[in-house]
């Protein structure tokens, strides 16, 4: 995979980006994640994105950032360059805002310690809080960078008005810590959960065209729906199923889930245009982000070696742009 340069820094990033949420969270005990971790080294993944809650559900520590950090202990700490997460909400006041610079601070001094870091390359505030001016928190960012606990950061779950905001204030500032935007985006459209969650909006594409910031969306091929959809032989017409292949593949919940008449609509534009371009479905979902006319590495876990080599070839397949636009417009 060739890297790509992120805008007005020096990160050089793989063309995808490899999710760990899952890191001892109930799907990777820590010997399944070492050799998920060995095997995305070995084929040019060179990024993993991890937050300071991972894990938290299961026994109340950061424990995937554990488990990367004694990875890193054994690998050599720059073996991957590791961007984490800062202000989530607590568990137990989940209404109360931590974007705050006492929050962002104890969060990162955690982190580093599992990570066994001194310095993380790059941090996202992983919520917003819009009654906190914008200038305040690029301002306590800035802070971070110069006392030596971030280099870079970013912005997770925030809206494409709030992060221009942002980013101006950079600019005006003179500021040159903002590297990015993590919000969800998925050729599937991503089921509605959790309200301080953001996805992607067509204003935020604008925002990364005008900015030249990258896009690093999570759930990036929205939980392989499209993938499943595609492996049953789902046929689709005018936002409607007309034949399922294997019916056994597609649960209730699924199709609950999953199948809504945008998502239909989408599934069906983007099976025509992987067919034109001779593309698996995976390959047409992770090209949905890699070939956009702005840098997008999308954020994809999977819990399978196969899956990393599947992942990793899809990363070196291109979708047309007006392909890609038209599955955008539905």
């Amino acid at each position: 995979m060739k890297n790509l340069l992120l805008n007005n820094t020096d990160l050089s990033f793989s063309p995808i980006c490899l999710g760990t949420a899952g890191f001892g969270g109930g799907k990777l005990d820590k010997n399944a994640a070492f050799r998920l971790l060995d095997v995305w080294r070995d084929l040019g993944g060179n990024v993993v994105d991890t937050a300071n809650v991972y894990g938290r559900w299961v026994d109340g520590t950061n424990m995937g950032e554990k488990i990367i950090g004694q990875w890193l202990s054994q690998r050599g700490k720059h073996a991957l360059t590791v961007a984490t997460k800062c202000c989530h909400w607590s568990p137990d006041a989940p209404g109360v805002s931590r974007v705050r610079k006492r929050c962002a601070k104890a969060d990162l001094e955690e982190s580093l310690g599992a990570l066994g870091l001194d310095c993380a390359d790059v941090c996202w505030l992983h919520r917003d809080d819009e009654d906190v001016p914008v200038e305040e928190i690029t301002g306590f960012c800035e802070d971070l960078r110069n006392e030596g606990l971030i280099r870079y950061y970013g912005l997770s779950n925030w809206s494409a008005e709030r992060a221009s905001a942002a980013w101006e204030d950079c600019v005006r500032h003179g500021y040159n810590g903002l590297m990015g935007v993590q919000n969800g985006h998925s050729a599937p459209v991503l089921p509605a959960g959790d309200p301080t969650l953001r996805c992607y909006t067509p204003d935020q594409g604008e925002f990364h065209r005008k900015s030249g910031i990258a896009e690093m969306p999570y759930s990036a091929i929205g939980n392989g729906a499209f993938c499943i959809m595609a492996d049953a032989g789902v046929r689709v017409m005018n936002g409607e199923v007309i034949s399922v292949g294997d019916e056994s593949k597609i649960s209730d919940e699924f199709t609950r889930r999953w199948f809504t008449e945008r998502n239909l609509k989408r599934y069906g534009a983007l099976s025509h245009y992987a067919g034109e371009s001779g593309l698996t479905m995976l390959e047409a979902c992770v090209a949905f982000h890699t070939g956009r006319d702005y840098t997008d590495i999308p954020v994809i876990a999977t819990s399978r070696e196969l899956g990393l080599y599947e992942l990793c070839a899809a990363a070196e397949k291109r979708l047309p742009p007006e392909a890609i636009e038209a599955v955008e417009s539905i």
